[in-house]
């Protein structure tokens, strides 16, 4: 439409003008546009090549599409007006509005762009365009739109004016469905490539780029931009590539070979990096020389490289032995345009050598006696590896010894000293085990120690007691024994004496058994009694005795007078005797004539001599005749010209009519009555006795302390000629500590008789004993069994079947002395091991061998009972003993009892160890006398040197 502007006509006649004519056209627009994004990124965005080489970068650029496009719609047309006046238009202002009919509403109104043309002069036309939207909520597909336009000039009065006729205005319809805009776009990036997008992705190029020899080490940025076509939206990605100069590393290990379960690090050395370069620095351990097996990562805590300058690696432990190979690798440092690198693996082998050593004990053999100490140098060496803390423990002491090792762990190649103290471990060898450990290597070395029983020694002074004048002097024997262990030296020294006198000893050192005399010169020494004291000291162990001197004012010749025995049992009617003992005390013999007093009515007593010179002995018999039975005091006065003394003898008279033998000898009555007991533990048991329901048991199943003993006095019936007892013993010790034990007393004749003697044995079987006795004769019987209270060897003995028996006297002569019966016929035997062999013997095939090569627990022995005949006065017999050990635990023996004598029994061949040839052994007989014979070897049933000895041809000549 258009319309005519111009002035009402009052304004025209006031004002000059002009008018204007105008008619506006549109066209309605529906679209549906989509919205794109562009991003752009370049892989890697950091790189460093070395000179001389490319660098290739990788750019993607990606975009993303709107799911749905974006509805718009708007109007465009032109609003052309003609100045149809004759003057210029002034003030010439367009605006559009745009409703929707039928609705009058308006929907939105924009002003209308007259910049192009902003003066129309007259009669000039001129269009000018313009673009209206609709409102989101209005857009309607396919609807009819009116487009007004509103013209306005202004007079040159200041009058506004208008277009005549109506308001131009026109309709226009939308389409009935939206362009698609940006359905698909065209990206252009500024290295000359097109990219089209149909839908959102990524689409990707690679580009190099040339690190210039000549250029040398530099930094080079690339930066690509990619561009939508469509909108201009742009993106940008850039790549910084550092042209570098090439490095090397080398490295250094702190050894290359160590043992197992130490250290080792590692140190580079970058060649090539430029004066300021950075980075870092990484180590690595790997088990195998191709570096595939890394095993240990080795890189510091701090590991910054400094000016081209590395830091070691940290100390890595190595546990197992083999090989390993240790690579550094280096980061380079861009900022410094410094190329990495890392060592090459083949060059840093490590060689991890087991640790192993050595150990020694010097000495390796320790020889002590109990109570004592010593030391062996315990040394360690290097094998192999490097030097580990060993750590030292020792094994196999005996119960009651120590041992200290110091130190207790040492470096390999050090030593340690073992200090050994015996203490109370009983006697014997031992291996000790010092066990040396590092890691899990253990090594060992072995210490023989013997240990031997203390050397122990008692002393005594014989007489204790003397009586010396003065300016005279006088002596004592100081007599030593062997009461534990080894004879050995024996240091004696004596004091006390008083002032003017002096002790001397010949000799001032024995060997423990031996004997000293101590000579005594009172000199001026004033009259009194005085004690001197004798010590004797050997190695740590030192005893003493007592000697009682009296000096007296100088005197006539004196004397001693003594009773052996001093006590005596007799019955009535029978005989007893004594032997009176004379000695000079002062000066020289006198004769002394001998008197007894105090004998009971219807006894008497003779002396043979009745006078004799001092230092000479006399027998006195008493004949008890009638006297009544009880306890009486003799006395037997010796008379001297210068002086008298006397001794007193208790005699026991018992009456005629007491009963005799032995009472419960078969323990039946289920106790001890009959016998009296003392000690550790005496019991009557039931079971597994030699016969009957009862019989003795003395110690027990439970270990005890020291004897367990029963004993009975008793005489002798007319007749009986022998007593006769079973015993078991139970010792799974040895003889030295434990035993079984039976001796016999005659009261009558004062001696004591063994008829059991120590045995130590475990064979469970029952073994008769036998002892000779006299019609008439008062006997105690002692019946004991020892142990040592040691828990793991408790020791107890049976006792049975306890008799006196009548046999005729015993065949003249010795029965098969050369033991060519190849048997023991005409012998008893008992303990360990008794046989009879065909080699090595002194005379004819066959011989007795006591004990065995291998080693036996306690005696071994063999007796035999006969009579001397007529003409016959010597005993002989010939022995050869075989004993690595020595006398204080392996022994042969032979004693020789004179049964028609009161048992005196005569050594004849004192206990003996040695390995000798053939020995002969002479002792002297009295024709008619009955005589025991027994051949004794002993042995401690110690493994190291089992002891046995043969016997043969035992004769009488």
């Amino acid at each position: 439409m258009s319309t005519a502007l111009s002035a009402s006509p009052a304004a025209l006649a006031r004002n000059s003008g002009t008018t204007i004519s105008a008619s506006v056209t549109a066209a309605g627009h529906l679209t549906s546009t989509y919205q794109w994004t562009v991003q752009k990124s370049a892989s890697p965005d950091t790189q460093m090549v070395p000179v001389g080489s490319s660098a290739t970068v990788s750019y993607a650029i990606a975009t993303t599409k709107s799911s749905s496009g974006a509805i718009d719609a708007w109007l465009d047309g032109t609003v052309c007006v003609t100045n149809t006046g004759s003057a210029d238009t002034q003030g010439l202002a367009i605006s559009d509005q745009l409703t929707q009919p039928p609705s009058k509403s308006v929907l939105s109104s924009v002003p209308v762009d007259v910049s192009a043309l902003p003066v129309l002069a007259a009669g000039a036309s001129w269009c000018y365009p313009f673009r209206i939207s609709v409102p989101a909520a209005s857009i309607v597909a396919g609807a009819t739109y009116k487009d007004s336009a509103k013209v306005t000039i202004t007079n040159h009065s200041g009058h506004l004016g208008v277009p005549t006729g109506p308001t131009p205005r026109t309709t226009a319809v939308l389409p009935g469905s939206p362009a698609v805009v940006d359905g698909s776009i065209t990206v252009n990036d500024s290295n000359g490539q097109t990219f089209n997008f149909a839908s959102e992705g990524t689409a990707s190029y690679r580009q190099s780029f040339a690190c210039a020899s000549a250029a040398g080490a530099q930094t080079m940025i690339e930066n690509n931009t990619a561009t939508i076509a469509s909108t201009g939206q742009s993106a940008s990605a850039a790549a910084t590539i550092h042209c570098g100069a090439p490095t090397t590393v080398a490295t250094t290990l702190s050894k290359g070979t160590i043992g197992q379960g130490t250290s080792a690090s590692d140190q580079a050395t970058i060649s090539g990096a430029a004066a300021t370069a950075g980075g870092t620095i990484k180590y690595y351990v790997y088990s195998d020389a191709t570096c595939t097996t890394q095993i240990a990562d080795a890189t510091p805590a701090e590991n910054t490289v400094v000016n081209g300058v590395a830091p070691a690696s940290a100390s890595i432990t190595f546990n197992t032995t083999g090989s390993y190979w240790w690579v550094a690798v280096y980061s380079g440092d861009p900022s410094a345009n410094t190329l990495g690198s890392k060592s090459d693996c083949a060059a840093e082998p490590l060689t991890v050598q087991p640790n192993d050593f050595s150990i020694s004990a010097d000495p390796s053999s320790l020889s002590l006696s109990q109570q004592d100490a010593a030391i062996s140098s315990i040394s360690t060496a290097v094998v192999s590896g490097s030097a580990g803390t060993i750590d030292l423990s020792v094994s196999g002491l005996p119960s009651g010894a120590s041992a200290t090792l110091n130190p207790t762990s040492v470096t390999a190649g050090n030593s340690s000293m073992l200090d050994i103290a015996t203490g109370t471990a009983a006697p014997g060898t031992y291996t000790l085990t010092v066990t040396g450990t590092e890691g899990t290597t253990t090594h060992t070395t072995q210490l023989t120690l013997t240990v031997k029983a203390l050397n122990d020694f008692s002393i005594s002074a014989s007489p204790s007691s003397v009586n010396v004048s003065q300016g005279a002097s006088g002596n004592s024997t100081i007599s030593t024994t062997v009461v534990s262990g080894s004879a050995g030296t024996v240091d004696l020294t004596v004091t006390g004496a008083p002032s003017g006198a002096s002790a001397n000893l010949n000799p001032a050192s024995v060997t423990a058994g031996g004997s000293s005399t101590v000579t005594i010169d009172t000199g001026t020494a004033a009259a009194g009694t005085y004690t001197l004291t004798i010590t004797g000291v050997e190695g740590s162990v030192m005893h003493s005795t007592q000697l009682t001197m009296t000096v007296t004012q100088p005197r006539t010749n004196d004397f001693s007078l003594s009773a052996s025995p001093n006590r005596i049992t007799v019955q009535q009617g029978n005989p007893a005797s004594s032997t009176i003992i004379t000695a000079v005390t002062n000066g020289s013999a006198e004769t002394v004539a001998l008197t007894a007093s105090g004998l009971p009515s219807g006894a008497s007593a003779s002396f043979s001599p009745t006078s004799l010179p001092a230092g000479g002995s006399s027998t006195l018999t008493i004949d008890t005749g009638t006297a009544a039975a009880g306890s009486y005091t003799l006395t037997v006065t010796g008379t001297a010209a210068s002086a008298t003394h006397s001794a007193t003898i208790a005699l026991t008279i018992t009456s005629s009519s007491q009963s005799s033998g032995i009472t419960n000898g078969g323990f039946e009555t289920g106790d001890l009555s009959g016998w009296s007991s003392s000690g550790a533990s005496e019991t009557v048991v039931s079971s597994g006795c030699h016969s009957g329901s009862h019989c003795a048991m003395l110690g027990s199943t439970s270990p005890t302390n020291g004897d367990s003993s029963i004993s009975q006095t008793f005489t002798a019936p007319s007749g009986t000629t022998g007593l006769s007892l079973y015993y078991k013993v139970i010792c799974p010790d040895t003889v030295t500590y434990d035993w079984a034990l039976a001796t016999l007393t005659d009261n009558t004749a004062g001696t004591t008789a063994t008829v059991l003697s120590k045995t130590c044995s475990n064979s469970g079987a029952w073994v008769q004993a036998t002892g000779s006795v006299t019609a008439g004769h008062s006997y105690t019987l002692t019946l004991t069994s020892h142990d040592d209270n040691y828990a793991a060897d408790p020791t107890y003995t049976l006792f049975d079947d306890v008799t006196l028996t009548s046999a005729p006297p015993p065949p003249a002569g010795i029965t098969n002395g050369g033991f060519e019966t190849g048997s023991f016929s005409g012998w008893t035997t008992t303990g360990a091991s008794d046989s009879v062999v065909s080699s090595g013997c002194h005379g004819g095939t066959y011989c007795a061998m006591l004990g065995s090569t291998r080693p036996t627990n306690g005696d071994s022995s063999i007796s035999q009972q006969f009579t001397v005949p007529s003409g016959k006065s010597q005993l002989s017999l010939w022995y050869e003993e075989t004993c690595p050990d020595t006398v204080t635990y392996d022994w042969a023996l032979v004693t020789l009892t004179d049964n028609s004598a009161g048992g005196t029994t005569t050594t004849v061949l004192t206990k003996t160890c040695s390995t000798t040839a053939w020995t002969n052994v002479t002792a002297s007989v009295t024709a008619g006398h009955i005589y025991t014979l027994t051949l004794t070897n002993h042995d401690d049933n110690y493994a190291a040197d089992p002891t046995y000895t043969l016997f043969d041809d035992v004769a009488l000549n």
